[in-house]
């Protein structure tokens, strides 16, 4: 199928590799781009020196430098406080004591963390990659027009109004995030409930498409040809996939961890939950999961909360990490090559 998006890119596939921050790799970017589609990196919290580096070594790969970067954008950052800090730490205790680690609780930061996007924006002002992506938020129109002098820019939506935001804003594409998606919910306007912006793709895509003029990028649950017919028939032009490529040998993932996404293969073995990284996010159900999750409104922010949990994460144990996958994991094969993963949509 040929849309305005592919046509603009140039792609043999109307496919975008998910950018999955901390799983993709330069190799796995070139790996895409080879086979035809397009290869992302999730800049997400990198510092901007090492972030320059890595986009770096991919243009050495990719030197038509026809990739994606996607940046975070916090619109609304949450407000921590001492208590529910304090209370969370108390949870942490046991999980920390059984996995060996330090028990003593962390004191509460005085700093909510360094936010480094205007940096990394730099970076992309000097790299100049084909394609800018962002989610959490809407980036500054200024920073939008500033990188559509070299680039397509694509803002992430999980409801209509969001994506009629990010329109207005000036995006050249909207990544209509379903909710079958893997990884981290780009939700950044306002709900009661987080389960009121947790809308299926069947559901979402076509009201987006229906609600705006740029093209709209399908996500959520996408692992193949089937898939992807089906969100052409919605009116999406292309689709974004990230789960299929977790367990390919470019993808950043330990094998412990991998083997543990293959050997998932209850449908029901995903849940969102924001007691892990302090935003919600679809990954599968372990034990740390299952701690957590029912304490999740006393995470921290995603700043904090991420250097909280560094010493548990960093064990690299599948029944305590943020085991971040879209509800289509059971198709995932151990070792699954890109060339493989990518042949599904042809």
């Amino acid at each position: 199928m040929s849309s305005r998006l592919v046509q603009r890119l140039g792609v043999k596939l109307p496919v975008i590799q998910a950018p999955m921050y901390n799983a993709a790799t330069p190799a796995l970017v070139a790996a895409v781009a080879k086979h035809g589609a397009l290869g992302s990196y999730g800049a997400g919290y990198t510092p901007p020196d090492v972030l320059r580096a890595t986009l770096t070594d991919i243009v050495n790969v990719v030197p038509d430098k026809n990739f994606n970067v996607n940046l975070f954008v916090d619109a609304a950052p949450q407000k921590d406080s001492k208590e529910a800090w304090d209370a969370f730490e108390e949870i942490l205790t046991p999980v920390r004591h059984q996995l060996g680690l330090d028990t003593t609780p962390r004191p509460f930061p005085t700093s909510p963390g360094k936010c480094v996007l205007e940096q990394q924006v730099q970076v992309l002002l000097d790299i100049r990659p084909r394609v800018v992506s962002f989610c959490f938020g809407v980036l500054d129109p200024k920073l939008i027009k500033s990188c559509q002098d070299f680039a397509i820019v694509l803002g992430t939506a999980t409801t209509v109004e969001e994506a009629i935001a990010l329109e207005a804003a000036g995006v050249d594409g909207i990544i209509a995030q379903g909710s079958e998606s893997g990884g981290h919910r780009g939700t950044f306007l306002p709900v009661v409930n987080n389960a009121d912006a947790l809308i299926g793709s069947m559901s979402l895509i076509p009201q987006i498409c229906d609600a705006v003029q740029v093209p709209v990028i399908a996500a959520g649950g996408i692992m193949d040809r089937r898939h992807m017919l089906a969100a052409f028939a919605l009116g999406a032009e292309m689709v974004q996939v990230g789960t299929a490529f977790l367990t390919t040998p470019e993808c950043a993932l330990p094998p412990q961890r991998k083997q543990a996404i293959v050997a998932a293969k209850s449908s029901v073995a995903s849940t969102v939950t924001r007691g892990l990284t302090g935003r919600h996010a679809r990954m599968l159900r372990n034990p740390l999961v299952d701690a957590l999750h029912p304490h999740e409104e006393e995470a921290a922010s995603s700043l904090l909360q991420r250097q909280r949990m560094a010493d548990i994460f960093k064990l690299h144990d599948p029944s305590y990490s943020a085991m971040l996958a879209g509800q289509s994991h059971r198709y995932c094969q151990l070792q699954d090559t890109v060339a493989a993963v990518l042949s599904r949509f042809e």
